[in-house]
């Protein structure tokens, strides 16, 4: 009785300390006091009226989130958009923007991945992959005038991977499971967004 009891107890201690790792790998995002998806949304939206000032004071809001891109991706976003915005031409601004919600997923990939590797909790992983998805969407219907079918075998490499694949990944603790589709995701937003 006495082993079952301390082998509960540590069971919990684990799930708690996993949990706690999941979080602080993306404490960035939960820092924030308005969601990097409003932000995003509110950048196209900029974007596309022509306000591209805006799109710089909002990229202050996610700050934490572009730095955070800048060092897990080794890119350069934040000169990318500023760039952008001071050559003032829309599809500069918007390819720009593009490659940020593209660097986010990948972002939200890889904490997923390190996630499942060290059993974190399956609720709190899809939720947090979710974050992905909902990125997607924000450029999704400009994806649909681009390419209607790779926009659409990203929406469904995501609904594999939310409501099947994930679960047997974690469950497994093998990651490799979820990589076929996050490589389909990733290399169909690259064809869709290839010329921007």
């Amino acid at each position: 009785m006495r082993g079952k009891s301390l082998f509960i107890i540590l069971s919990s201690v684990l799930v708690v300390l996993l949990s706690l790792s999941l979080a602080k790998a993306q404490s960035y995002r939960e820092n924030l006091e308005v969601s990097s998806l409003y932000v995003y949304q509110q950048m196209f939206d900029n974007a596309d009226a022509g306000q591209f000032s805006k799109i710089l004071e909002l990229s202050r809001q996610i700050e934490g989130v572009i730095v955070a891109l800048e060092t897990n991706l080794s890119v350069n976003i934040k000169s990318q958009l500023e760039s952008a915005v001071a050559s003032g031409d829309k599809e500069k601004v918007k390819g720009a923007l593009q490659k940020l919600i593209f660097y986010d997923i990948q972002d939200v990939f890889l904490t997923t991945k390190s996630s499942i590797k060290n059993g974190a909790d399956l609720g709190k992983i899809k939720e947090h992959l979710k974050l992905a998805y909902l990125d997607y969407l924000i450029v999704s219907s400009e994806a649909k005038k681009i390419d209607f079918g790779l926009d659409r075998s990203v929406r469904k490499s995501f609904n594999e991977l939310l409501t099947g694949h994930l679960a047997a990944a974690v469950n497994a603790s093998n990651p490799g499971l979820v990589e076929n589709d996050m490589a389909t995701i990733q290399d169909n937003y690259r064809q869709i967004f290839a010329d921007k």
